[in-house]
């Protein structure tokens, strides 16, 4: 057996440990593309599609779990969208 293919085993076999270590990984890797995006455009941009990750959030809500959302949420959801719109499409005319 591999040295990779026991570290499987064992993050089976604990799967508390094995939760945590994807989580872990995962925000390892949030991290390494937020770097990556900050370093190649315009940081306003990028930091104004950040709160897109509400939109994904509420999507997989409805979606994968088959939770109501209130009326609040979305229009609180729609501003958010509209922000983000505008921020993208500020700097069109001017390049």
């Amino acid at each position: 057996m591999t040295l990779l293919g026991y570290a499987l085993h064992m993050l089976l076999e604990l799967r508390f440990v094995g939760i945590v270590f994807l989580m872990f990984l995962g925000l390892v890797l949030y991290a390494f593309i937020w770097q990556r995006l900050i370093k190649g455009a315009k940081i306003a941009v990028v930091y104004a599609n950040k709160s897109s990750s509400i939109l994904w959030g509420q999507l997989a809500a409805i979606v994968l779990f088959r939770e109501h959302v209130a009326k609040g949420s979305l229009l609180g959801l729609f501003v958010i969208i509209v922000g983000i719109i505008l921020v993208n499409t500020s700097g069109v005319k001017g390049e």
